[in-house]
């Protein structure tokens, strides 16, 4: 059978993902997304860079699962619906990703998806669509957030392997 191509764009990714139920998940969600998620070059490459500097992180600081998994996860999450919405509505795109990806976290220990979904909807940091979900300073949520604006960073360039 065939692998699923958002599955193999971000197999690497996946790998990197230690608690099977949690590599389960996502594997489902990114099946479950919308190809406008995986199909988008420039979107994937920008997702690959901020899971490898956030993995970076994670590893130096020894994190281990299911903590790494989760925030990991919300990391290759974060921008499944960014595409989905019109120009007008893109700045709502951490809040649409949990509609988009609620149908499969069914057989997630609620726990684990709650980290993810909050991972997801503080991506953006001070630019996320509400005050009340902007992350924290020394939260996963934070790392996150900084992360992705480190990789968004013109003067900062993040290799991937493509």
């Amino acid at each position: 059978m065939e692998q699923h191509k958002g599955v193999a764009k971000f197999e690497n990714e996946l790998k990197a993902i230690e608690s099977e139920d949690i590599r389960a998940f996502a594997h489902n969600a990114i099946v479950a997304s919308p190809p406008s998620f995986w199909k988008d070059k420039e979107l994937v490459a920008y997702t690959k860079k901020v899971f490898k500097v956030v993995k970076e992180l994670l590893d130096h600081d020894k994190v281990k699962s299911p903590i790494k998994d989760v925030i990991l996860t919300g990391v290759l999450l974060s921008d499944v619906a960014l595409n989905e919405l019109s120009d007008r509505f893109k700045h709502l795109h951490p809040l649409a990703a949990a509609k988009i990806l609620e149908p499969v976290s069914k057989d997630l220990h609620k726990a684990l998806w709650e980290g993810i979904t909050r991972i997801i909807e503080a991506h953006e940091g001070e630019n996320t669509p509400s005050k009340l979900l902007e992350p924290k300073p020394g939260t996963p949520e934070h790392l996150v957030s900084l992360a992705h604006r480190l990789v968004k960073n013109e003067a900062i360039d993040v290799k991937i392997e493509e």
